[in-house]
């Protein structure tokens, strides 16, 4: 896993809040409504532009008080071990991508699983369907079958 090298110091409110809950800028975009280039621009930008609006979808988005957001100092001993990495841009329908993120794995651990290259990886978890090959060795690891692995990992808020 990969750890936290940056000291909270540098991180703003919406920053601070997104890692603790191990969320990526695109997923925190698709919960707020908003577009990853917004999360991305502010999280940048030191007194960026940030609307009223922008505040409250973020708010609701991340189930944290808009004060909270503001901050420009935070508590690095809250943040997680390890952050997500641009998780989201995998197929949500992909059941390797979603045991992926449920369990947390980077693609290199995921590939020392499967047998394949970080890169290999990648590409496995970037297809829109998995592969019947991969998804036999990650069931047989869970020691179930490969359909109720299919099931178990079917979609994002679904897997245990």
């Amino acid at each position: 896993m990969k750890s936290v090298e940056r000291r909270c110091v540098e991180l703003d409110g919406i920053r601070y809040h997104r890692l603790q809950q191990r969320m990526t800028q695109t997923e925190l975009a698709a919960r707020a409504g908003l577009e990853r280039r917004a999360i991305l621009q502010v999280e940048n930008q030191a007194g960026a532009n940030r609307t009223a609006g922008f505040y409250l979808a973020i708010s609701e988005a991340l189930d944290v008080p808009i004060e909270e957001l503001r901050k420009q100092d935070c508590d690095e001993a809250d943040l997680p071990d390890s952050i997500p990495r641009s998780s989201a841009k995998y197929a949500a329908t992909n059941c390797i991508a979603v045991y992926r993120r449920k369990h947390r794995l980077t693609l290199v651990e995921l590939g020392q699983i499967l047998g394949v290259s970080k890169q290999r990886a990648h590409v496995i978890c970037g297809s829109l369907e998995a592969s019947p090959r991969y998804v036999e060795i990650l069931a047989r690891q869970e020691g179930i079958n490969a359909a109720d692995f299919c099931i178990l990992y079917a979609h994002e808020g679904e897997a245990a």
